[in-house]
């Protein structure tokens, strides 16, 4: 009987053990999306973007762009920012046609634990350094910026979606697990401040993906 309960003792606390480590795997596990390829991409809503302390607010009422997958949480991205003004006027990236801003990067897809204790998806959009002109006054933007793939888990769809949100300046998520990412601006050879970018983009592609996380 000792020994009896003594087997069975071991035999629930390597099940104790077993259930934490695939606990802990799938908080951890990276977030994807299966079977993404090339997808074109537009905006929802007009995009925003703004400095700290509003010295630079630019927005456009359309986009249009593309997404390239180089693995299932990877990919690179172009998107042309259209009609984009600033207090009225054109903005205009260097190269581009009038009130055209375009941006280029990178994305990753991470899995995290948002303040709800759920998992969340985001999508980090790393950019290449963008140089846009209105009135004559020169602005740079780099940087990161962290945003939600609003398509929930499981589903099997053509079109994906992704939120960014911030406010004055500052994003509403700056981090994902432990690494933080943040826009940053200057005009006319000032000193950097952090920004902020509000986008809702939806992703299309010929092929049917899975949102896993």
């Amino acid at each position: 009987m000792i020994r009896y309960a003594k087997t069975l003792g071991l035999m629930l606390l390597a099940v104790a053990a077993l259930s934490a480590v695939v606990v802990s795997s799938a908080l951890a596990a990276e977030g994807s999306i299966l079977n993404a390829g090339t997808s074109t991409t537009h905006d929802l809503t007009t995009a925003t973007f703004e400095s700290t302390g509003s010295s630079i607010i630019v927005k456009s009422t359309q986009s249009k762009g593309e997404t390239k997958a180089t693995s299932s949480t990877t990919g690179t991205f172009v998107e042309h920012f259209e009609k984009s003004t600033a207090g009225g006027f054109a903005a205009t990236g260097l190269g581009d046609a009038s009130g055209v801003i375009t941006v280029k990067g990178t994305y990753e897809l991470l899995d995290f634990v948002n303040s709800e204790g759920k998992l969340d998806l985001a999508i980090i959009f790393t950019i290449e350094p963008v140089h846009f002109e209105a009135l004559g006054i020169l602005t740079e933007v780099r940087g990161s910026v962290i945003g939600l793939i609003t398509t929930a888990a499981g589903t099997k769809t053509k079109s994906t979606v992704a939120l960014l949100k911030g406010t004055k300046g500052k994003e509403s998520i700056t981090e994902v697990n432990g690494v933080k990412h943040h826009l940053e601006s200057e005009t006319n050879g000032s000193a950097f401040v952090e920004s902020d970018q509000n986008q809702e983009a939806e992703a299309t592609g010929a092929n049917e993906v899975e949102v896993m996380y």
